[in-house]
């Protein structure tokens, strides 16, 4: 009788326990994709210098991907189903979806802009990019 009464419980624990469990993977995921996104943006930036090109991180909102320049070829990133790309803006605040890209000059200055990311427990993360400096930052408040 003891035995079941503390499977009872047990079983009761685990199911309260479960729905936070299955809130935190998504925070995690979008939180890792966030952190990738940034490290692939600075090393954009970076390999722009290195190499004296211009080049474009190219965000694909609809299909919840991103595209950068590797060694050989173009990589590609597509996002976890419950991590979105919100939206693209510059530094003024004006959309830049449409252009879908942000550039890395020579010079390690960028074209800028603000890519959010959000997942379904409506989490949200900024990624900065500064125009003058190409220089990239997470926020978890957009006007940071």
């Amino acid at each position: 009788m003891e035995m079941i009464i503390v499977m009872i419980i047990a079983g009761l624990l685990a199911a309260l326990a479960a729905p936070r469990i299955g809130s935190s993977l998504s925070n995690l995921r979008l939180n890792t994709s966030a952190r990738h996104l940034a490290a692939v943006l600075r090393n954009t930036r970076s390999k722009a210098i290195a190499d004296k090109k211009t080049y474009p991180v190219v965000f694909a909102p609809e299909g919840n991907k991103y595209s950068y320049p590797g060694d050989a070829k173009e990589k590609e990133v597509i996002l976890p189903e419950d991590v979105q790309i919100k939206e693209l803006r510059d530094e003024e605040g004006e959309d830049i979806a449409e252009a879908g890209q942000i550039l890395f000059f020579p010079k390690g200055n960028s074209s800028g802009g603000r890519v959010t990311m959000t997942n379904e427990k409506e989490q949200v993360f900024y990624i900065k990019v500064e125009t003058i400096s190409g220089r990239v930052r997470i926020l978890r408040d957009e006007d940071e």
